[in-house]
């Protein structure tokens, strides 16, 4: 199959039209409707042999992963995503089959969203699949949500589960647009962040930018099924540095706890699970402590330079 054959099979897969997308894929650049205020825009690469492995991951599942990361950025800053960029970049050894797959995964967790494809680029190599997505979105009428702006005795939220995602979950994983709507609808969090690294190394980027600590309440902490058999310690560890949970961490000023209540109702859960308290050492803050204020020394994921 030409590049051009390809490009014409990935604009048939894309289904969502958009107010703003006058110009889209079929021309040398994607011209978009102007925003009267502020735009959002995130960019997110995957790549074979870290974030995925094409000989046992579904090609579908592949393209849904790298369209979902996007948008949970979006949500983390409680926006609404409109349009996407992807450049694909292909293996010579992948099929038609493949790239056909990769697509269609995209095309319909786009669908899901109302995300409308606007343009991008494909290519061909000799090494591994790379993908990389760009989104574009709006801000919630109410503003954005930044990771900075958490306060002393702020409640410390997370949406679903932690741990154990490797096994499946960071494929098929829903991204949080709706329930951060719902929560800015209702209040504004002080702060707010989407896991992908891992809850331990996510949240100390809540809590640097605060100059804040942080006391856990460890054994509240959700978890899901696949690692209720490990013991506590290992589970409270995978709970904290597994990654890839694409749940949204957010903290809460106590006056605004009782604005929480009608989310609890929804399918998402919510959970409590701690509470921000000034930090030991302003030079090193970031720490995360448990009740008895034995501090937890975990890290998750870190690309390495």
């Amino acid at each position: 199959m030409s590049e051009w054959q390809l490009i014409e099979s990935i604009k048939k897969s894309a289904t969502v039209q958009s107010p703003y997308v006058i110009v889209g894929p079929e021309d040398d650049c994607a011209l978009l409707a102007s925003h009267p205020k502020e735009q959002l825009v995130a960019v997110d690469t995957i790549l074979e042999g870290v974030h995925f492995d094409s000989q046992t991951t579904d090609p579908v599942q592949i393209g849904r992963k790298a369209l979902a990361v996007n948008l949970s950025d979006i949500a983390a800053m409680g926006g609404v995503a409109e349009t996407c960029f992807v450049a694909l970049t292909l293996s010579q050894s992948k099929s038609l089959d493949f790239a056909q797959g990769v697509m269609r995964g995209m095309a319909d967790i786009a669908a899901t969203f109302g995300v409308a494809l606007a343009g991008g680029d494909t290519t061909a190599w000799p090494g591994g699949t790379a993908i990389s997505v760009t989104v574009t979105g709006r801000p919630h009428a109410n503003g954005i949500i930044r990771r900075s702006g958490a306060k002393n005795g702020d409640f410390i939220f997370v949406t679903g589960e932690l741990g154990g995602s490797l096994e499946s979950h960071h494929h098929s994983f829903i991204p949080r647009l709706t329930f951060a709507k719902d929560l800015l609808d209702l209040l504004q969090p002080t702060s707010m962040i989407d896991l992908s690294d891992g809850l331990s190394t996510d949240l100390k980027h809540i809590l640097v930018a605060a100059q804040m600590d942080a006391t856990l309440y460890t054994d509240a902490l959700p978890y899901r099924q696949n690692i209720s058999h490990l013991p506590p310690d290992k589970r409270l560890e995978r709970m904290l540095c597994d990654g890839e949970d694409f749940e949204l961490c957010f903290t809460v000023k106590p006056e605004d706890l009782q604005k929480l209540n009608p989310l609890k109702k929804q399918k998402t859960r919510l959970t409590c699970i701690g509470q921000v308290q000034p930090s030991e050492n302003l030079q090193q803050p970031g720490k995360l402590w448990n009740q008895a204020q034995d501090e937890l020394k975990f890290h998750g994921y870190e690309h390495q330079f």
